[in-house]
């Protein structure tokens, strides 16, 4: 495994600082203030070491490439490696954007683009024509998206039109994998409903938190003994009754809660496969979800939850929730472990590798 950073910009900020400044740029210099979404423009043109540390006669495997891997090592790499390229966003087939919302143009050109700010707008347009360029240079490369939503994106999209594309879900990991059995203790209806909502930043306009506490908030006057916990970085402006903030939390802490809440709350404005979903279904955790990106196939491959698509929705549905009994808790459960587990996806994998 090969990374810039072991986690993520906001917990190691000093772990690669020429790519926690640039990331930066693109946030608060480049990217227009009222575009919704992150973009990568600047940090695509930064160096890294990455490349230069794959061994000869490998299989390369590409997760995220921003701020790690440049588009003429990409070039150089293919010549000689065999590349699987995962895609977890619209970012690699975009100008600079991770998620074009109601823009359409990567289909084209990423002209006048509405992400960047007036005197960037020509390197987006440069930047979309240069992974065009590069993707042409790399026959052998292989697509996988999560969802299929991604995949059709991607496929209408100028630079990977034409590709054929995998569709392999993202696993939640091992540490995810169910050891316990839910008891009637934790599934008494007289304890009111537990709802959890978890963000890397609650307070990301795009993950629109605002929108599911006010919901629960609503859902108080007829439902008072719910309660709402909320975990991430961030967040504190959603303090109230019946409301527990827990910080950034561990992976076995957060499978923990998962397996003490009765529904994970989703409401994002844009996402594409989140692995919370399974991360939560694994635990007996079911899903209420804004009906976007590839949501909607994770919540109907799971049997269980709903996704929305307005407020009044979302209302109605958090009326609707009942507490799992266990044995509907472990049969979850056990579907999220058939479709998400590691063994499950390393075995589709294992097919695209060897193809």
């Amino acid at each position: 495994m090969l990374s810039v950073i072991d986690s993520n910009l906001l917990r190691q900020p000093l772990k690669s600082p020429a790519h926690t400044v640039v990331a930066a740029l693109d946030e608060y210099v480049v990217k227009k203030r009222d575009f919704g979404a992150p973009i990568s423009l600047l940090r695509d043109h930064i160096g890294s070491r990455i490349g230069k540390d794959i061994p000869m006669d490998s299989l390369i495997h590409i997760h995220g490439f921003n701020g790690a891997l440049g588009l003429n090592e990409l070039t150089r790499l293919g010549e000689t490696h065999r590349i699987i390229w995962t895609l977890h966003d619209m970012n690699p087939f975009t100008g600079g954007c991770h998620y074009s919302l109601d823009c359409t143009q990567y289909k084209s050109q990423c002209t006048n683009c509405p992400a960047v700010k007036l005197p960037f707008q020509s390197a987006v347009e440069e930047h979309q024509e240069a992974k065009i360029a590069t993707l042409k240079n790399l026959p052998d490369l292989r697509i996988v998206a999560p969802s299929q939503w991604l995949a059709n994106e991607a496929s209408q999209s100028a630079v990977l039109a034409g590709r054929e594309i995998a569709i392999i879900p993202n696993p939640f990991g091992p540490e995810f994998l169910p050891n316990h059995k839910f008891s009637e203790v934790s599934s008494k209806p007289e304890a009111g409903l537990r709802f959890l909502i978890v963000a890397a930043n609650l307070s990301d306009p795009v993950k629109n938190v605002a929108e599911a506490v006010a919901a629960f908030h609503r859902l108080r006057v007829i439902s008072p003994r719910s309660q709402l916990n909320l975990v991430g970085g961030g967040g504190r402006e959603f303090s109230g009754e019946h409301v527990t903030h827990h910080g950034l939390l561990e992976s076995d802490q957060l499978g923990e809660l998962f397996a003490r809440c009765d529904v994970i709350l989703i409401p994002s404005l844009a996402e594409n496969s989140p692995l919370v979903i399974a991360e939560a279904a694994s635990q007996g955790c079911r899903v209420i979800a804004r009906e976007v990106g590839g949501m909607p196939e994770v919540v109907s491959a799971l049997h269980s939850g709903a996704t929305y698509k307005n407020i009044s929705e979302l209302d109605e549905l958090l009326g609707e929730q009942k507490v799992f009994t266990p044995a509907q808790r472990t049969q979850l459960s056990d579907r999220a472990v058939s479709l998400f587990s590691p063994k499950s996806v390393a075995a589709q994998y294992d097919e695209v590798y060897e193809s």
